[in-house]
Formats: C-alpha cells, structure tokens, sequence
C-alpha cells in the first residue's frame, strides 16, 4: 500500500461518503497532488472489499501511469 498523504486519505474518505449518496463520483484534484497514487489506494481498497472499478482518462499515457501504479498494489 502506498503512503498518502493526508489531504489523500481525506480525499479518499470523500468519495466513499459520495458514494453513499451518489452512483458515480468524480475525483477532482489539482496537478502534482497525487491523483493517481490516490486513485490507486481507492480502487486496491474498494476491489479488497468486493467492489467493481473503472478509471477513464482521455491520454494512453495516463492509462500507462494509472496500470503501473495499480499494478503496484497487485
């Protein structure tokens, strides 16, 4: 698992309080903050729980990043 930072640990708390309310959620962070390493740690948590994931993203190398960082949870 990676470390995240705090404001990322709150980020992820966020969503899962949005999905109590909501069918899709939309995380919005800015440049450098971590958003794929944020991203990661949900999913890696959210599929230990039983859960279904899916990552959209308008650039192949921001699939490559996101598969990498994933891959590194397992």
């Amino acid at each position: 698992m990676f470390s995240l930072y705090p404001y990322q640990h709150q980020a992820c708390a966020d969503i899962d309080t949005a999905f109590e309310q909501h069918d899709a959620v939309v995380l919005c962070m800015p440049t450098g903050s971590g958003k794929t390493v944020t991203f990661a740690s949900f999913i890696h948590s959210a599929m230990q729980r039983g859960l279904r994931c899916m990552v959209l993203c308008h650039r192949s190398e921001l699939i490559r990043q996101a598969v990498g960082k994933l891959n590194e949870l397992g």
